[in-house]
């Protein structure tokens, strides 16, 4: 199993302006899944910044019934210390994916080094492809998916797999400015609703110096919170409030821990609780690209292909 290696986050575009959003670095321990990658990284030429903030690695430990608020540190955007550039590398299914998108777009091209998941999975792949649509907005997209046999990137067999094989992707699209960008987050992406920016409700404490906001909205229940520029929604329409809560609770400890990367104008995160389902749905923008990342079998997914990301050139 390869591990990613701690502190390195970021990239060149999705760096924004020389600032990390995350949270403070002592907290309670919560339980993360074991990492299994998608394949072994294979060498690329792709040049791109490293960032390496000051952080502790994650420690993980038994998950339990509640979870304990952790240490938040006052949330402000904070400076990264940049480092010079290093060669990113991503791995052969990344790399075999990108094919169907070099050379058919000017929309910049970025992709995470690989695919993170937290299944066992005997197998990964992985599509790209190109919108056909320019208007409103010119974008590229990759879905991610598993398998029990091996299928080669942008294969026609996996328009086969079961949906349920499908973890997630990544999509980018391209806009006239940043803050038109801003006005388009989850372009293409369907939600329930876009959380808001300042919602009324009873407050919540998430964390030592974290409050969140519980509310209903369009028939939803969900907590609210901001970590930097980002808008975190935690929605549980078929959940209990205790789950919502637990679950608001661990993405806030693992911003504590992990580097997200900093929007220009605003990103928004939507966890969507249904009965024994999580799905995810983050979008940012970064001047004036919009960059979606979606998990279909958790959250974490979500979050590590954002932290993963890099430009591909």
């Amino acid at each position: 199993m390869i591990k990613r290696k701690q502190g390195v986050v970021g990239s060149a575009i999705l760096l924004g302006g020389m600032v990390l959003a995350g949270c403070g670095t002592s907290g309670h321990p919560v339980a993360i899944p074991p990492r299994h990658h998608s394949h072994a990284v294979s060498p690329s030429s792709v040049t791109s910044p490293s960032i390496t903030p000051s952080s502790s690695p994650i420690s993980p430990s038994p998950s339990s019934g509640s979870v304990t608020a952790p240490t938040h540190r006052s949330q402000t955007v904070h400076p990264s210390p940049v480092t010079s550039p290093s060669a990113a590398t991503f791995s052969s299914i990344i790399q075999g994916a990108m094919q169907a998108v070099v050379g058919n777009t000017r929309v910049p091209l970025y992709a995470p080094t690989h695919i993170e998941d937290f299944t066992a999975a005997p197998y990964y792949s992985a599509a790209g492809q190109v919108s056909p649509e320019t208007h409103p907005a010119p974008s590229y997209a990759m879905t991610f998916y598993r398998s029990q046999t091996s299928i080669k990137p942008n294969s026609s067999q996996l328009h086969t797999v079961s949906p349920q094989d499908i973890i997630g992707g990544y999509q980018v699209s391209e806009w006239p400015s940043a803050q038109i960008a801003s006005q388009h987050l989850f372009y293409g992406t369907p939600t329930p609703i876009i959380p808001p920016r300042h919602p009324s409700g009873s407050s919540i404490t998430l964390a030592v110096g974290l409050t969140g906001t519980v509310t209903t909205m369009d028939g939803l229940s969900m907590i609210i919170w901001h970590e930097g520029r980002w808008t975190m929604a935690v929605m549980y329409e078929h959940a209990s409030y205790t789950k919502g809560l637990a679950t608001a609770q661990n993405i806030v400890f693992f911003c504590q821990h992990h580097f997200l990367p900093p929007p220009t104008t605003q990103g928004d995160g939507i966890i969507l609780l249904t009965g024994k389902h999580t799905t995810t749905k983050i979008s940012w923008n970064s001047g004036s690209l919009v960059v979606n990342a979606s998990d279909h079998q958790g959250w974490l997914g979500a979050f590590e292909t954002a932290i993963l990301m890099r430009k591909y050139n």
